[in-house]
């Protein structure tokens, strides 16, 4: 920090200077060149004291919001508030034909752009942006310098590199030659100045030389990441060890280095050019221009540190990376180069090794990228990982996150997993969120506004970082159980293992659902990690304190990440009985200093503290978790009449759960979101989470009592929400919560619902699919259908005009054709008439031109319907598979058979009234467009495997969805099928023994062969004519045969040629040969 004394004096002289510039060049005629070289010196002494202090080097912030006691802040306060004198040097200045005024104003308007807003000054001086484009590519190197500065800043606005398009692709391959040449003469002058043995002549100066961490090296004076001599400078001191190897002092220009602009040296240059080129790598239109210009060579040249010693360079080099990162082609070519390689040699702490975390970040965005990543050594990821520990505990806050984001998007690969959990590096990822300065103040303590910004993104990070390692984990652990489970009762069949190096994939729910029914007895590693962290403790923490704070945005994200990583360990039985017990406060609730854990989590679920539907779903999973633990009771323990266990044969570890849970409330919590409202979109998933809740509490026999006494299932009120969910397009929530509110009301009350509610979770899933299906179909079909309509109806005319405004076909060569049994499911007819017709399938009787067309189409004598109507047919699957399975029995036998199953069917149909409804629902306002539409979702949701993003619909073709593909199928190609045979027993996976056979039949086609009777002449060529009825054969001789192909039969022969036809091609009217 700055002395007061510095301070005054530096505010006091450029004060001065600005009443100077007032006085003499403002409203006189004085030349400004003395006045601003003196305004330069000031700002550029006090940016090298503002970088002295470290600051965040990705904090692009104006100076006196980064640090508000820093001098440099105050003094670009005092220059920039002068409207004058900023509009001057931006312009006026600018526009003069004076070099010497050009390049200290440029260097001028450089020293000040911390400060400036570059967009809002620069949006209407087009001029003075093209004269810095015009001088970035001069002759004087300082104009220059100093242009491509001023343009590094204003092309960070998207707006302004959209408006100087053009420019910029003219500029960047000039200025990456311009490094190209730089690093070659380099590259000389260095091979010249290197002597035979040079690396002897001070060994003894530098006997003490500084020993820094670079990942995999220990790097010394004559094995150093930075060049010997300025390790030298930096302990010029000797051995004898005035100042520590550790000082401050001597390590400070190896790892910030001096930030000057003046002189313009080539470090200097190539610093501004890196600094113009960050912003242009990031357009997907300059990706050619990198890979022509090989841009990837000059950022290996710059993370060289035995190249290149300048710390500070290489920073700008790497953020250069991180901008050519975010393209997923240079990624690739990046990693394939070995770029991975290059990070271990940047030294560590410096301010490059922090400019590596967005680029590692960027890498891990792409999962191929990442996948490549996982790909390398065991050596380099320990490496890498080694880099992002390190980043976690370095004193950077965009270190920090950037590493914490990278762990977000790596750790769902299993390389890096393993690798993650063998460093300890949960621990270092929980102290980034449990040293956070908002989660340990005091009470009353004031942040100001950035400050709260860094705090909470911080904690929002790590949050989402946590949440994705615990749900990896769940996703291996449920893996391992379920190969376990099919190892036990398939030893034959081989298993699939998660691949380390592709992201993992699993449905969260499904692998909770796993992990609660199999961990009662199971050692999961990372959750008592998470409980000997304390961390039920700590996150409830985070969660009160940032649900207290006023809204901003990415609280209810934040909450819920936090809420998401305890529904994922609330599986194992030690994180239950933590969130049993009661935890303490922050200091920010003096009228309370402890709470019940799970009181936190029931305020969570209520829409008191924060409405938010996800919040309260994750809640919700948590309660889940607790009352829906699985029992142990042993077998063949006492069961209640009312189809409930008893609770006395509950463990008391389940029983303890509940007790907690109903002290707290719960109950009244859980059914007060049954009737739930708002939010609208949620509120048919939070229903059936908390009905789901509340089935776990039925198992006990109190819960069951208190329940039973509830106007909820006295008075009906259940049954009523259970008739329609609060949002038509929540179909799929509102079927689960009717599925559980069935189930609570058979344990509560006793006797079951016999409602249309007993579907099975492949029933719903069908549901939720058919109802996300959107209804695509040919509307030219459909104007051709109501044309053919008309015209069979009489009406001509109407035809005719429809004909004419829809520009259909002259003759309909669409027919609808009666379905066949290859096309439909044949439909049994009983004797007396009644038909079960085939699943969506429209029957129409009769065709044109067939006796009975013209009088609509109708099922049968028994049951007429109108002309224009369409009829829809719905088979269930239970009864009719009845009837097509049935074995052969006698007629009567037969025929009463067919009529029980038909009443059955009736009967069940009715029944389930209120399901169908919710598939079929009749619009009020009834159109064609709606009744096709309720057509083909009909003929949807009768699929075997219905999938919601499906191909047009056809009125003339049954839709039938796709069979879904084996996880173990084997490839349809014979080749791969033979290869993946040798890994795979039953011939390459499952159906490979069908299609081999399929294989080896198909090899078997009917051909003719048509020989020379004679044998006097060689068929030369072939073809068939054009009405494909005829085949005419070429011979050596020149005669032309010709062959009826159904009798295979010699017709004509013809002397063509006198030579031998090669060739031969059908025409109309005559045959063309050669």
């Amino acid at each position: 920090m700055p002395s007061s004394s510095n301070q005054i004096d530096a505010l006091a002289a450029t004060a001065a200077l600005m009443e100077r510039w007032n006085r003499e060049c403002y409203q006189g005629s004085a030349t400004p060149i003395d006045i601003l070289k003196s305004l330069c010196e000031i700002v550029e002494q006090q940016t090298e004291a503002y970088f002295k202090t470290d600051p965040d080097p990705f904090d692009d912030r104006h100076p006196g919001r980064a640090d508000p006691n820093c001098t440099l802040g105050h003094v670009l306060k005092m220059i920039l508030k002068n409207d004058d004198f900023i509009r001057s040097i931006s312009h006026t200045y600018l526009s003069r034909d004076q070099s010497d005024l050009n390049v200290i104003t440029c260097r001028v308007l450089l020293n000040l752009m911390p400060g400036l807003e570059a967009s809002a000054v620069f949006k209407d001086e087009t001029s003075s942006v093209n004269k810095f484009f015009r001088w970035a590519e001069g002759r004087n190197d300082q104009l220059k310098s100093y242009s491509i500065g001023i343009l590094s800043y204003i092309m960070e606005c998207q707006e302004n590199a959209s408006v100087y398009k053009e420019q910029n692709h003219k500029l960047v391959p000039i200025l990456m030659r311009q490094l190209h040449s730089i690093i070659d003469e380099r590259k000389k002058s260095s091979s010249k100045t290197n002597r035979p043995f040079s690396q002897f002549a001070s060994s003894s100066e530098n006997a003490g030389a500084v020993v820094m961490d670079t990942g995999d090296i220990q790097t010394n004076t004559h094995g150093s990441a930075l060049p010997d001599h300025v390790l030298a400078d930096s302990t010029s001191k000797g051995a004898g060890g005035e100042f520590s190897n550790s000082s401050w002092q001597e390590m400070e220009p190896l790892y910030i280095q001096s930030y000057q602009i003046y002189p313009v040296t080539p470090e200097v240059q190539q610093r501004l050019i890196l600094s113009y080129l960050t912003p242009m790598g990031e357009y997907q239109e300059l990706l050619p221009e990198v890979f022509q210009n090989r841009a990837m060579d000059i950022v290996f040249h710059y993370l060289d540190y035995q190249k290149n010693c300048d710390v500070r360079l290489g920073f700008a080099a790497v953020r250069y990376l991180a901008s050519l990162l975010c393209h997923k082609k240079f990624g690739i070519e990046f990693i394939n180069n070995g770029g991975l390689g290059k990070f271990l040699s940047v030294p560590r702490p410096s301010l490059a090794a922090t400019g590596l975390s967005l680029s590692l970040y960027y890498l891990a965005f792409f999962e191929d990228t990442m996948e490549r990543v996982c790909m390398q050594s065991t050596e380099l990821l320990t490496e890498l990982l080694n880099i992002i520990l390190w980043l976690l505990e370095c004193s950077h806050q965009s270190g920090r996150m950037h590493a914490v984001m990278f762990l977000s998007n790596a750790l769902a690969f299993k390389a890096v997993l393993t690798i993650f959990d063998e460093m300890d590096g949960l621990r270092k990822l929980y102290n980034v969120l449990s040293t956070s300065q908002l989660l340990n103040c005091e009470a009353g303590t004031e942040f100001t506004d950035d400050q709260m910004y860094v705090f909470r993104q911080g904690i929002r990070h790590v949050a989402f970082a946590l949440k994705k390692y615990y749900e990896s984990h769940a996703c291996i652990m449920a893996d391992t159980i379920r190969q376990s489970v099919v190892a036990h009762h398939d030893r034959d069949s081989p298993s699939a293992e998660l691949s380390p190096y592709k992201i993992m994939k699993s449905s969260v729910a499904e692998d909770l659902a796993l992990l609660l029914e199999c961990m009662q007895k199971k050692y999961w590693k990372p959750a008592v990690v998470f409980r000997n962290l304390n961390g039920v403790e700590l996150f409830l923490k985070a969660i009160t304190l940032i649900a207290d704070m006023p809204a901003y945005n990415g609280k209810a994200e934040s909450v819920r990440w936090l809420l998401d990583t305890l529904a994922v360990c609330s599986v194992y039985p030690q994180i239950q009985l933590e969130l049993c017990k009661t935890v303490d406060l922050p200091d920010h609730f003096p009228d309370r200093l402890s709470s019940p854990a799970i009181s936190i989590i029931l305020a969570m679920a209520d829409t008191d503290i924060l409405c938010d539907a996800e919040v309260q779903k994750s809640a919700l999973n948590i309660i889940i978790n607790l009352v829906c633990a699985p029992s142990d009771k042993p077998p063949g323990s006492s069961v209640h009449r009312r189809g409930r266990s008893n609770s006395a044969t509950q463990s008391p570890f389940l029983q303890s759960l509940w007790d907690a849970f109903r002290q707290n409330n719960g109950i009244m919590v859980l059914l007060k979101l049954l009737g739930i409202q708002a939010p609208l979109t949620g509120a048919d998933a939070i229903r059936a989470l908390a009905c789901q809740a509340l089935v776990g509490l039925s198992r006990s026999d109190g819960m069951c009592q208190i329940m039973s006494k509830l106007p909820l299932f006295n008075n009906g009120q259940l049954q009523v929400l259970m008739k329609e969910p609060v949002l038509q397009d929540k179909r799929y929530e509102q079927l689960k919560f009717c599925k559980y509110a069935s189930q609570l009301i058979e344990q509560v009350c006793g006797r079951p619902q016999n409602l249309a509610t007993d579907t099975s979770l492949e029933h719903i899933r069908k549901a939720e699919v058919v109802a996300q299906t959107k209804i695509i179909y040919k509307e030219k079909e459909l104007l051709q259908l109501i044309h053919d309509h008309l015209q069979q109806k009489g009406l001509d005319k109407a035809a005719a005009a429809l004909q004419k405004e829809a520009n259909l076909p002259v003759k309909s060569c669409l027919v609808v054709a009666p379905p066949t049994t290859s096309q439909f499911f044949e439909s049994p007819v009983s004797q007396h008439g009644l038909q079960l017709s085939s699943p969506g399938a429209m029957k129409p009787i009769g065709t044109p031109g067939t006796p009975g067309s013209s009088a609509g189409t109708s099922l049968s004598k028994s049951t007429p319907i109108s002309q224009s109507s369409l009829r829809f047919h719905i088979k269930s699957s239970p009864f009719t598979s009845q009837i097509y399975d049935s074995p052969r029995v006698s007629g009567s036998a037969k025929h009463l058979r067919a009529k029980q199953d038909i009443r059955s069917l009736s009967c069940n149909i009715s029944a389930k009234k209120t399901t169908l409804s919710a598939v079929t629902d009749a619009s009020e306002s009834m159109n064609l467009d709606k009744i096709i539409t309720s057509y083909f979702r009909k003929q949807h949701a009768l699929c075997k495997n219905p999938v919601v993003t499906c191909p047009p619909f056809s009125l003339y073709e049954p839709h039938v969805c796709p069979e879904p593909a084996r996880k173990n199928v084997a490839p349809a190609n014979l080749t791969a099928r033979v290869l993946k045979h040798q890994a795979h027993q039953n011939y390459g996976g499952y159906d490979g023994v069908a299609m081999n056979r399929k294989y080896k039949y198909s090899r078997f086609k009917p051909i003719k062969t048509y020989k020379d009777v004679e044998k006097g002449s060689l068929y030369t060529c072939c073809t068939f004519s054009a009405c494909e009825q005829w085949l005419m054969l070429g011979t050596d001789s020149g005669d032309l045969k010709l062959y009826n192909v159904q009798a295979g039969e010699e017709a004509e022969t013809y002397n063509c040629h006198n030579s031998a036809i090669t060739h031969a091609e059908p025409s109309q009217v005559c045959l063309s040969y050669c």
